[in-house]
C-alpha cells in the first residue's frame, strides 16, 4: 500500500525532529522551553495516529510512530525529572 509508506515519511520526518530536542535537553538539563500542552497534544496525536495505523495494517507505519511514542516518552521523563531538580 501507498499509505503506508507516505505515512512512513511523515512519521519518520516528525519522529527525527525529535530527536535533536531530546540531545538539547539533556545538555542543558531543563525542558523548561516546552509546555505540557504541547507534550500532551503530540503524545495523545501520536497515540491516535499509531492505533489508527494498525487498525488499517499499515504495520510499518505503526511501528515507526511508536517508536515516536518512545521518543516522545522520553522528552516527558526528561521534562519531569529536570523540572524536580530545580
Amino acid at each position: 500500500m501507498w499509505q503506508d509508506y507516505a505515512f512512513t515519511t511523515c512519521a519518520l520526518l516528525f519522529g527525527y525532529a525529535l530527536i535533536p530536542q531530546m540531545v538539547k535537553i539533556y545538555k542543558k538539563k531543563s525542558a523548561n522551553q516546552l509546555s505540557w500542552q504541547l507534550l500532551v497534544c503530540q503524545f495523545l496525536a501520536i497515540s491516535l495516529a499509531t492505533i489508527t495505523c494498525k487498525t488499517l495494517d499499515l504495520n510499518l507505519s505503526s511501528f515507526i510512530n511508536g517508536l515516536q511514542l518512545i521518543c516522545l516518552s522520553i522528552i516527558i521523563g526528561q521534562k519531569i525529572y529536570y523540572a524536580r531538580m530545580l
